[in-house]
Order: structure tokens, then sequence, then C-alpha cells
């Protein structure tokens, strides 16, 4: 390991010390002083004499004769000290400590007088310090090497700037080398340090020594201004003492924005998209830029001038386009018409940096070119800059920080997380003449800010690299994926019966109910719920004893359905066309069928991922030859509805598939009732399929030959009428596959448009059996190249968004017809995922869907069979997510958590649902998913409250919402931020069901509670509860108290033996903290770039919580099982001495990791 990557563990303890240090200094600090340094930001005096100026931190020391040390952080204060006069505003403060010295001593107390005085200057920005440190009893002699003045300089905060050190600049390191950096004798000195956001400069008479503190575990460097006199050759104090006397002063950063008036081009807001006019990126009003307010905008340090577009001629952005983008300009350049070099806010220093606040729009892959920077000078020189992906610029969409892009502004548009960047350029220090932007490569960019600078102002902190290695807080687990039979994992009794058990399909081809539900043609009246797994790529081919094993695993794992994904790359023939199907692939995967059959796993499939085409095939579809197999899967899915050709693909494919016979069942796939549902191109959502310019052209010219366009039709009007069209064409090409799809013979139930959020496909999916959707939470993003590190992660917490996951999908559910969620996952690494356990089974149950599958059981043979730690969504390769999941299967199949019964339908309507590409739910809608059962439907409200029964109909249209409430019994509502607020008022959600903040929700059935401002969420049933946990939380349910330990956890109690908790004889209890692999690498302690998925063995976060548990009366037991569920150990569960009754209290003391084992679940039985 290199010397600047810092383990978990040193992270942990030298981290640790550092905040205490800073959080005890706050807790003890006094109001800044009025008339003492009131313009150095941050600065503060604390009671014990500590003080804090602009992100630094300074404390007087003493050192004995053996170095040993103390500082002031452990005075006593004297007597009325300290004290403050009024009219001179002095500063005094006077006690003594109690140092540490090696060899004893008659005294150890030193006393400290310390005095503040504002600067003779005047100046706010400035101050002076003086300090002396003398002996109580000058009689006795404390040993003593040093008495100093100790600022400490954040390593986050300065690695990699300068010092200045009287005439001389010194880099502090950013990896640990030497420990001692510089060493000056006393002597009247300047000292210049860096800060958050200026410089502090320190003069007077003192000698130094500069030292890089983390050679000792540290997270600082540490400048110590030593006092005079020193100690002399007998290492004891002067008889006088020792003092300093030194003046301190602030000089801030500064940056001049420089207007961008001239060469602005485009709005941030778009209010149609795909018309080449804009605003921003011409992605309509869901998905632009208008969050962004014009005026004075302080970003990352610097300060810029946001045009204001009511006085700029709508423009506000300089934005360039790419190659093929017809109304943006490749480049510009902005003039300068008289010299530029200095600052007015400095008129001696020149520029010598420019600082843009500035994003990209379709990145190329790895460091591909974005642009160049071109600064031109007086003299006719010029200094260029290339613009990298990943280096200096990135997405604006859902923004990382890069090497030289700090993501300096960030808000939330209709379509995702958005943010600016801001990004440095070094220049010359001369005047300007002409600053030229232009693009090369794929990308847009886009130009929002502009300013200068003479400073080199950091634009974040410096980010050390995080490698999580065994230690105290992580400890090796034994991850397996088998299931013990029998034991507290095997969930197969407990969820056969929501299917019907073994084999699967034995009561007939599934079917969709009136209700929105799914039955068995042979079994009617009996509702069946499913929740699976996904298996992808080479997962799907196994060998037979390798098949059987796997399909009696997922059985015993609670599972009662699977989808095979990602199957038809290895399924087509190598070198063939994408329909000739490879005879040893097909073998494999008809015996795969048959064993999930067998055992009672139902299956679900899609007949497009991503196979590869030929040559001539491309050609056909009027596609280059020269696309690879990633490059032609979206574009082969906007083809499917145009091309005959590309229909024809499909089609076969289907057939030579779905018509065979499976030697291993005796029937064709498209008859076998254990097929229950199929999609038939996967994520094919027609208007996020229509972004190539080429593809995009065919659907405009069919457009223009399926209508006339009216007279006097807006810009705003046609877009509305293209986005329409985009969407009935989906319609009809459904239609058709679905067509073909019965004329094999096919009985399984048909879906589409399997992804995405927006109004518009309400449309298309009233159309379908059921409905189908995919969400993921803290989904991988690629700073490089796709599907390869570094992966980005946003480590954003579901709770804390009030469960973003699956709120998201609440609304596009179809009321009417049954809904599936065939994708989801809360991914790894985030470090919050453990929740997922509860938030997707609880919400699915209140919402009563009817089927999941997380993606992914596993995406190869090997994770498969046995598990890995590599995978970037396989739960196999995750103890935390396969358990989590395991969870979920029991509670979801064995419905535990009550369904809503209270239902609000949004009425989706052309005018709101086509204003944009991607017109979204409103926030204020999805939340009341928290709370009672929600979805949408296509019509007018008045419509849709008599065909769903709703208790209220929600529309955005004014005409429709009226004057929203019981009005006239018209119980239509818009979706405002006062929506739960009106719906409680008129008696139709719960009071405090969501209470004013909009930050806490408690479902209508009193079971599901969530505050999302705190970080917590509770489930309680009368077989199961769960807590999601923050640090130090304490919850309770009907059964259970938990109170937790320092690491954030979830914790579930289940009954296992279809008892209540109270009356249950055999419990499971799962203690879930984080696991990640051994010698997994960030590019940083937030976990927010992984660069190394690392390596077996899987590592446990430390985790303690105290579990009191009231249960049954009897000889009750705890066992900490394995990850097979295996009992390993018998540990104390401890009765409550003072109980009584039926229901004794037990206290289990939870812990991940002791000194015999690690584990993340027990086994309670009686």
């Amino acid at each position: 390991m290199k010397d600047s990557t810092v383990s978990s563990t040193q992270l942990h303890r030298a981290g640790f010390r550092f905040v205490a240090l800073l959080v005890a200094l706050i807790s003890t600090a006094a109001a800044a002083i009025s008339g003492i340094a009131d313009d150095i930001p941050g600065f503060e005096i604390g009671k014990d004499g500590r003080f804090r100026m602009d992100g630094l931190e300074a404390k007087i020391g003493h050192f004995d004769a053996e170095w040993k040390h103390t500082d002031q952080s452990r005075l006593n204060p004297a007597s009325g000290y300290p004290r403050i006069d009024p009219a001179s505003k002095i500063w005094q403060i006077r006690g003594d400590i109690s140092v540490k010295t090696t060899t004893p001593a008659a005294s150890t107390l030193l006393t400290i007088a310390e005095q503040f005085s504002p600067a003779p200057s005047g100046s706010a920005r400035e101050f002076h310090l003086t300090c002396r440190v003398a002996e109580a009893d000058p009689t006795v002699g404390i040993p003593t090497r040093e008495t100093s003045l100790q600022i400490n300089l954040p390593v986050t905060l300065t690695a990699g700037r300068a010092i200045r050190f009287d005439s001389e600049t010194h880099i502090l390191p950013v990896e640990l080398g030497k420990s001692q950096l510089l060493t000056r004798p006393a002597a009247h000195h300047t000292l210049a340090l860096p800060a958050t956001t200026g410089t502090v400069i320190i003069e007077g008479n003192f000698a130094l020594i500069l030292q890089d503190q983390r050679q000792w575990q540290g997270r600082t460097y540490t400048a110590r201004l030593r006092f005079s006199p020193p100690p002399g050759q007998d290492k004891r104090l002067p008889s006088g003492g020792s003092s300093l006397d030194v003046t301190i002063r602030h000089v801030p950063f500064q940056s001049e924005p420089i207007p961008l008036r001239s060469v602005a081009n485009r709005a941030f807001r778009d209010t149609i998209a795909g018309d080449n006019q804009g605003g921003w990126t011409d992605q309509g009003p869901d998905n632009d830029l208008s969050p962004m307010k014009p005026g004075r905008l302080i970003a990352s340090g610097i300060e810029f001038d946001i045009v204001d577009p009511a006085t700029n001629g709508g423009r506000s952005a300089l934005v360039l386009g790419k190659d093929g983008q017809p109304g943006l300009p490749r480049t510009a350049t902005l003039e300068f018409p008289s010299p530029h070099q200095t600052s007015p806010a400095s008129a001696n220093e020149p520029w010598r940096n420019l600082y843009l606040l500035h994003a990209a729009a379709w990145l190329g892959r790895g460091d591909s070119p974005v642009g160049n920077l071109a600064v031109r000078y007086q003299d006719g020189t010029e200094t260029r800059h290339k613009i990298a992906a990943g280096r200096d610029v990135g997405n604006w969409w859902i923004p990382a920080s890069s090497t030289n892009a700090a993501v300096g502004w960030g808000a939330q548009n209709g379509s995702a997380a958005i943010g600016l960047y801001v990004s440095r350029f070094a220049i010359e220090p001369k005047p300007l003449a002409g600053i030229c932007f232009e693009t090369a490569g794929p990308s847009m960019w886009m130009i929002a800010g502009l300013s200068a600078s003479p400073d080199e102002i950091p634009l974040f902190e410096v980010k050390f690299p995080l490698t999580i290695d065994a230690g105290p807080d992580w400890a090796p687990y034994e991850h397996s994926v088998e299931i013990e039979p029998g034991g507290v994992f095997d969930l197969s009794l407990q969820t056969e019966d929501a299917s019907g058990g073994a084999p699967a399909g034995k009561h007939g081809p599934i079917r969709a109910t009136p209700e929105g539900h799914f039955e068995f043609t042979n079994r009617p009246g009996h509702p069946v719920r499913f929740w699976g797994v996904n298996l992808c790529f080479s997962a799907n081919y196994l060998q037979r004893d390798e098949a059987d094993r796997l399909a009696e695993r997922l059985a015993r794992s609670g599972y009662n359905t699977v989808r095979l994904h990602h199957f038809d790359q290895d399924l087509v023939r190598p070198g063939g066309r994408s329909h000739e199907l490879d005879p040893k692939k097909l073998d494999q995967f008809d015996y795969l069928f048959a064993a999930m059959k067998k055992r009672g796993l139902y299956l679900n499939i899609d007949l497009f991922t991503n196979r590869r085409f030929h040559a001539d095939e491309l050609a056909a579809f009027r596609l280059p030859a020269t696309l690879g197999g990633s490059q032609t899967r979206a574009l082969f899915k906007a083809l499917v509805p145009i091309s005959e050709p590309a229909y024809q693909a499909w089609a076969q494919f289907a057939q030579n598939l779905l018509a065979h016979p499976n030697p291993y069942t005796g029937l064709t796939w498209a008859q076998d009732p254990a097929l229950i549902g199929i999609c038939p191109v996967n994520e094919d959502s027609l208007i996020n399929r229509i972004g190539d310019a080429a593809i995009r052209d065919r659907y405009e010219a069919a457009f223009a030959a399926s209508r006339s366009a009216p007279d006097g039709e807006t810009r705003e009007q046609r877009a509305a009428a293209f986005n329409q069209f985009v969407h009935e064409t989906e319609i009809r090409a459904d239609a058709r596959l679905f067509a073909f799809l019965r004329s094999l013979g096919v009985k399984a139930i048909l879906t589409g448009a399997n992804h995405k959020l927006s109004q518009g496909l309400a449309f298309v999916r009233q159309h379908y059996d059921y409905v189908d959707n995919h969400q993921y939470w803290d989904h991988p993003r690629f700073p490089g190249v796709q599907w390869k590190p570094p992966f980005s992660f946003t480590q954003a917490d579901p709770v804390r968004d009030a469960a973003g996951t699956p709120r998201g999908l609440m609304p596009t559910r179809i009321l009417g017809l049954p809904f599936v969620v065939t994708e989801f996952n809360y991914v790894r690494p985030n470090r919050h995922r453990a929740s997922g356990g509860l938030l997707m089974p609880a919400y699915a149950s209140l919402q009563d869907w009817d089927a999941l599958y997380n993606f992914e059981y596993a995406m190869s043979r090997s994770s498969a069979l046995n598990g890995g730690a590599s995978g970037t969504f396989s739960i196999a390769d995750d103890p935390i997510g396969l358990i989590a999941d395991r969870v979920s299967a029991l509670l979801f199949l064995r419905r535990d958590i009550a369904l809503a019964t209270t239902t609000f339908a949004y009425a989706v309507q052309p005018a709101e649902a086509y204003v944009s590409r991607e017109h979204l739910f409103p926030r204020t809608f999805s939340q009341l998913g928290l709370v009672a059962r929600i979805g949408s439907l296509p019509g007018l409200p008045a419509d849709v409250l008599r065909t769903t029964k709703a208790a209220a109909a929600i529309s955005a249209l004014p005409s429709a919402a009226g004057a929203s409430g019981k009005t006239n019994n018209n119980p239509v509502y818009a979706p405002g931020d006062d929506l739960a607020a009106n719906l409680q008022r008129d008696g139709i959600l719960p009071t405090g069901s969501i209470d004013a903040t909009g930050k806490r929700f408690v479902s209508e059935t009193g079971q599901i509670e969530l505050r999302a401002d705190e970080g917590t969420a509770q489930v309680i049933t009368p077989r199961s509860e769960l807590f999601v946990l923050t640090s130090g939380a304490h919850l309770a349910g009907a059964t259970t108290t938990v109170k937790n330990g320092p690491t954030p956890v979830v914790v579930s109690i289940i009954a296992i033996d279809g008892q209540s908790l109270a009356q249950s004889h055999r419990l499971l209890v799962t203690h879930l903290t984080d696991s990640l692999s051994t010698g997994m690498r960030f590019a940083h302690h937030d976990r927010k770039l992984l660069e190394n998925w690392g390596r077996a063995p899987h590592l446990v976060q430390r985790g303690t919580s105290t579990l009191t548990l009231r249960l049954a009366d009897g000889n009750w037991k705890a066992w900490a099982v394995d990850a097979t569920g295996k009992r390993q150990r018998e540990v104390p569960l401890i009765r409550d001495a003072g109980a009584s009754g039926s229901q004794g209290a037990w206290t289990l003391e939870a812990a991940t990791i002791t000194g015999t084992n690690t584990q993340l679940a027990y086994e309670l039985a009686r």
C-alpha cells in the first residue's frame, strides 16, 4: 500500500481523533467576539483559549523532556476568566494545566495567559495575539522541550498547496514522506498558511517546526510556532516563562466574474424537447436547467455572475453543439475590447487562473475530448487547454466530481439530480485579448459562468484513497450461497403456498383478474404473488446437476419465480444471424427451464436484450456494419416498430425459441404454463430510444407523413403532437408483437415498456396484460468506459429520500392491471442498501403489487453456483443483499404486511403527459403511496374515478382540479405542495399520516412508519418487526425494542413457524450493517468512486445493537448462525429478572463482530 492510501482502520482512528477535537472545540466555543476579527471566516475562541479560523485550528501545547504532549484543552480556567473588556474589546484567558511528564515532578502545573486584541489598523480581518506559559511554582522545574502555538492544517484541505515562509515557498506533500517538513530558528518571520477561503498570515518573532502528522496516524500538518526564550540545556522552562507575540491576519481569495452576455446563446429553461431551439440541451421542460437562478452565485468558493435572460434577449448560457446538431455553434469567442489583466479587488494582482462553471452532455468514452479553451493575450501569445471528460468536466445529469471538476452547484429537475462543475485553468499573468471556446468530439459543452482570479483557489478537499481491510471495524465473513436444509434460512415451507407448490404450472396458465391481480386458470379465486431473482448471461447455461442444485437452493431461499434475462447473446450461434440458435446452448437452456419448473419456480423472460447482429442484418436495418453489439442494442429497440427487417429478425428469434419442443418438459416454451410472463423487447420505451440523430430522423419523417400540420400550429403544439405520435407508434408496434406471440400459441401474459417513469407511458401500458417496470437505488455511473472501473455512486440514503425506491414506481402502476417489477436492486457498495430489505417488501405489500424480481441473483455461472465478491448487482456476491432479499421474499409471499384499502388515482391526460418527452408524475402524488394505494389511468378525472372507485383523483390540469377538494362531490385534487394537507383536511387521508414537513409518513394501516429527516423506518406486523436505525437510534415495536450502537443497522425479527411473534416457537433475527470485499478500493473515504472491487473474503462492518424481546413463556435459547442458516454457537439470551406473566422480556446483544466469529443473523427457539 502506498503511503497516501489510508486504510479503513487508520481513517477511523485518525479521522475520529481530529473530528472529535473539532467537535470538542465547537462545544466549548464562545460566540465570535464582536470587534475582534469579525471578517475572518469561522473565527471562534473556545473557553479554554483554543481558537479556529477559516478551517484551521490553533492551540497552545507543551512537550516534556521526552516529547510527551499536553495541550490547553486540559485548561482549568482561573476565576473570572475568560473575560472581555467591553471598551477595548480585548479577550483574555488565564488558567493552569497539569502537564504530562515522563519523569516524575513535584508539580506539573503550568499557568497560561492568552490575550486576543483588535488590530491597531482597525481591520476586521486581523488581530493581535500574545501568549505566555510559566510554571505555577518556578522552584520545581517541569521537564520541558518546547512550548508553542500549534496550528493544525487538515490534510484534506491543504495537501498539495503552498505555504510561504518569509521568501521561501514550500508545497505540503500529498503523499506521506518525511515527517519533518521545515525547521527554522527564532527571528522575526512571516508565515503564510493556506486556509479554506484565503490565506492566514502570521507575523512575529518565533522559531518554526512544520510536521506531517500522518506519520503518527494524524490527519493534519502542524505548524508549531515556538515560544521564546526556549528551554535551556537543562530542559527546563526559563524562570520567567516563555511567550509568543504575533499578528494574525486573513487575506481572502479573490475572484472576479466575467460576464458571458455577449456570447450567451441559450436559456436555462426549455419549453419544447428536440426543436433545435433550446434552451439548455433541448430536452424539454422536465429536463432543463430551469432551477438555476440569475445573479451572483458562489460555487466552490468562486463568484460567478449568472446572466439574467430577461435582460439579455432570453439568453443565459453559452451552449456549444456536437457533430450533426443544427442550430448550435461549435465555437465562440469572448472578446476583451480593453486590456484585462487585474482584478479590481486587487489592482496589483494579475489574473493567474480562469474558473469555469460548466457541464457536458452525451459524453464520449473514457477521457474523450469535450472541447478546447484557448486564451489569447494582448501580446499575441496564447494558452490552450484541452477539456477532457472525466477530468475537467462531467455529465450534468447525476454529477460526480473528478480531478479538475468539482460539483459546485446542484439541483433537481423533473428527470434527475443535475449539477454544474467548477474547473480551474491556469493562465499567464498578462493582459487578455479574448477567450475562445470550442467543442471537440461527440459531446455538447454548456458554460453557465466564467470567473478569474490571481489565486489558485482550492475547489474541493484533497481525496485520499480508502482501501477496505480487515481490522477493528471490518472482519472476515464466511460467505456462502447455500441453504442448510431445515435451517433458519430454509424458507421454502413458508413461501411455497404463495404459488401453489411444485411443479410450476400444475394449476394451469396464469391470468389477470378483473381486480388487477394474478391467479391460475385452474385455481380461480386464489390470488398469486411472486418474488424471485434474475439469472443473467452464463448463469443461464449450467450443467444438469448444477441446474438442479441451483433450482433447489432458490426454492429453499423462499423464491417462487426466476426471470431468465440477458440470455440471448450466448444463445445465438457464434458468427450466425441473430435468430440462429446454438444447439448446445439451447439444450442447457431447456434443461434449466425444466429444473426450475420441477422445483416450483415459475419463469419470466424477454425476447431481446443484447444479442448481436450479422453484417447483412445490419445492412437490412440501414445501420453501419461497423457498429458493435452495445451500439446496436438501443438502435434495434427503436427500429422494431418502424423497420420491417428489424421486426422480422425479432420474430424469427421468438419463433425459434418459443415454438421448439423442450425435450425435458415435453412442451414448447409457448405452451408451457410454467412460463408466466414475456416482455418482447426489454426496456424499449420508445420515447427514450430515439435519441440517435439518424433514428430520430426516421421518426420525424414518419411523423410528417402521418399528418397535415394544422394552420397556426405552435412549436409547443408540434412537439406535443410528435410525442403523442411516438407513443401511439409504440402502441401499434406492441399490438403486432403480441399478435405474433399469440399466433405461436403463447399462454404467458404479455407486457412491455418496462422502464421509465413518465406519464405518457400510461397510454401505452394500459393495453398490456400486466404492467412491468424497473428501478434501482444508486445505479452505478461511469466516468470513464461503461461497465469498467471507476464506477461512480451517490451513497444516498433511500430512507432519507422518503423511500425513493420503490416510491418512484408507484404512480406507474395502471389501476386495474397487475403490477410487476422485474428489475430492482439497492446496489452494492451503497452503504444504506440493507434498508431495501424493509422498504421494498413493505411498500410493495402496502400497494398490493403482484411480483418482484431482484436484479440479479448472479450474472455468471461461477457466481450462481458458488457466490463471488465482484458483482455489481449480484446478490450472490453480496452477503447483505442476499440475506435482505430472503427476508423480503418471506414477508411479501407470506403476506405479513397489510395492504392499503384507500386508493388515489392520477388522471393522465394528453395535455399534460405529452407536454414534454418524459413528463414525470409529481413527487407529492408519489408520496401518497407511503400511506395509501396509488396508481394512474388515462382519462378525465371523472372517468378515472368511476373506473377505479378511487377515493380521489389527482390532476394537474386546472380545469380538472377545480377548487382542489370535495366540492360538488368531485374529489379531484391538484398535486401541489398542499396535496397531503388538503386530503387530510377533507378526511380522505388519515390525520397525521403525512406531517406538515413532508418528512414523516405513517401508512393508513399503521404498520409502516418512515421518518425521512431522521433516516429511520419501521414495520410492525403480528409475525414480523423490522427496523432501520441510524447511529444511536432507539426504536420500539409491539414485541421488540432496539437500541442501536454507533453503526447504522437494519434489524428484523421474524417468526418462521407461521405463528405470531407473541406465540412463535422459532424466530429469525437478522442484524445487517455493511459488507465489502477485502481490498475494495475507493478514491476517497466518501466511497463515491469505486476503483477496484477487491477480492474474497468478504468483510463485515462492526455493529452492535441491544434487542429487548417480549416473547411467549418458555425456555428460549439463541444461536448465531452462518450464511447458510446453520447454527454455529449458542449466544447469551438474558431474561429480565423482573419479568412476569406469559410474556417475558429477553435481551439479545447483537454484534456483527465478536471475539469468536462474524455473524449477520441469529436463530431463537424455545
